[in-house]
């Protein structure tokens, strides 16, 4: 379905025609025009680097949609909008790096002096934005809300969420595929590349205050900060737990199909697949298939069930 100019599918729960097309066309309005007064004096112009790795980050996002068959999408700088650090500190979501707003259709983030940290956190958060997405009418407050993003759905009565958990870990592993081509192949992130890389080499043995490594597989930035004593900054990609849920997944639906898959990555393109373009029968048909069950249904709800607690959807998927 053509998306009216912003990142909507459609509108379930409404019965009137019309009415799912002034939805719609309402969307397509907040996509283009981007004018929030709550954001005016909280947001600052973005730089030419900035608004260069924005570049770089829709062209590697809608490489992904074209590996699985989808049209480009692309988001305008105008829809990236970066809050100022001190308002920032200030806001419900000072402990993240950015968000996707579907209801503003667009990504707030906060100010990232780092090119790497920036690359990441917009690739992350554009990916969501390109994902599948439904609206719908609560059925009980007639409120406009979330129905789908990706793999993520919500309850007709708009109070519940399931399978963020696996989504956030398809988005993050797309990502971290993502990230690491694109800033071997362009000449801006060099420098901090090869910063990370001696930094890592020169303190490898540094540890964390609990006695943990400092560095892991996930560290992609590092940097020491000139203070009295020596301090490291690193980065690491985000959602290890989930991510270490989804790969077991993938390793069992892998191991047990060694006629119908060559690689790890053919799995994980069926998760991506399905978060992307929102059909999710192929998914649940390999689940079926896998584990014996009769209907898929039971183990994505057994899995969405299991978001408020890591360990036992880990518990779970090893059982399967």
């Amino acid at each position: 379905m053509k998306k009216f100019g912003s990142s909507i599918e459609r509108v379930e729960g409404v019965r009137e025609e019309e009415k799912k097309k002034e939805i719609l066309e309402v969307m397509g309005e907040i996509f283009d025009s981007q004018i929030f007064e709550e954001l005016k004096e909280r947001e600052r112009e973005k730089t030419p680097e900035e608004l260069q790795i924005i570049d770089i980050a829709n062209d590697a996002t809608n490489k992904l949609r074209e590996y699985f068959g989808l049209e480009d999408f692309d988001i305008p700088a105008d829809n990236i909008h970066v809050i100022k650090e001190k308002v920032w500190e200030n806001s419900p979501y000072k402990n993240k790096a950015a968000i996707f707003a579907l209801e503003k259709q667009s990504v707030v983030m906060r100010e990232i002096s780092v090119k790497l940290v920036l690359l990441t956190k917009l690739i992350h958060e554009m990916i969501h934005f390109k994902s599948y997405h439904v609206l719908q009418e609560e059925k009980e407050t007639e409120k406009i809300s979330q129905y789908r993003m990706g793999l993520v759905c919500q309850t007709r009565d708009g109070k519940t969420e399931y399978l963020r958990n696996l989504n956030e870990a398809v988005t993050e592993i797309a990502t971290i595929h993502l990230m690491k081509k694109v800033a071997e192949a362009n000449p801006i992130f060099d420098f901090e590349i090869k910063q990370t890389q001696e930094v890592i080499a020169r303190y490898k043995n540094a540890r964390k205050r609990d006695g943990e490594n400092l560095f892991t597989e996930d560290t992609y930035y590092a940097e020491v900060l000139p203070e009295k004593k020596v301090k490291i900054m690193v980065e690491d990609f985000i959602s290890k737990e989930q991510r270490k849920n989804l790969n077991l997944l993938i390793d069992k639906l892998f191991e047990q199909n060694p006629d119908k898959f060559d690689s790890r990555d053919e799995v994980f393109d069926i998760f991506v697949k399905a978060m992307l373009d929102g059909n999710i029968l192929p998914l649940g048909r390999l689940l079926e298939k896998t584990f014996g069950q009769k209907d898929c249904r039971l183990i994505l709800r057994k899995l969405a069930e299991l978001d408020a607690d890591i360990e036992k959807q880990r518990e779970f998927i090893v059982s399967l």
